[in-house]
């Protein structure tokens, strides 16, 4: 299989690899609020996998919040583009569309080539960030 020009890698992890993101022209991150995460994802047990709201409410507090924060959220500061409001954001989605459009009608890449894969750490990667402290940890604490 031979890649195309235009490849398209989505997940709420793949910023998080630096040898993903050493390989993207350009790095989008698509920024939904908290709260409409959260209905979505009620919805969706509920109506799809037979789960009770108190049972989307206990894993949502417990462990899908706090890997959110951990590791999600933190990978926004690798973005090239940030669009808020999800992909409800036209004119972002119009501006990210033209870009690509433009670049391929130029025959380069849309962002520049970032180059070979980077190691964790090189120059030019913002190091990771410090582990977020427990819920109820005194402030500064790991």
């Amino acid at each position: 299989m031979v890649p195309g020009e235009v490849i398209i890698v989505d997940g709420i992890l793949v910023l998080s690899e630096p040898e993903l993101r050493a390989r993207m022209d350009i790095r989008i991150f698509v920024d939904t609020d908290a709260d409409l995460r959260f209905i979505r994802r009620m919805e969706r047990d509920m109506r799809e996998r037979g789960r009770t709201l108190p049972s989307v409410v206990t894993q949502y507090l417990e462990s899908v919040r706090p890997m959110h924060l951990d590791f999600v959220e933190p990978s926004r500061r690798w973005a090239d583009v940030i669009i808020p409001e999800g992909g409800e954001n036209r004119v972002a989605v119009e501006m990210v569309v033209a870009r690509l459009a433009s670049a391929l009608a130029r025959g380069v890449p849309a962002a520049g080539d970032r180059g070979d894969v980077l190691p964790a750490g090189s120059p030019g990667e913002p190091p990771d960030p410090p582990p977020r402290a427990p819920e109820g940890s005194p402030p500064g604490s790991p």
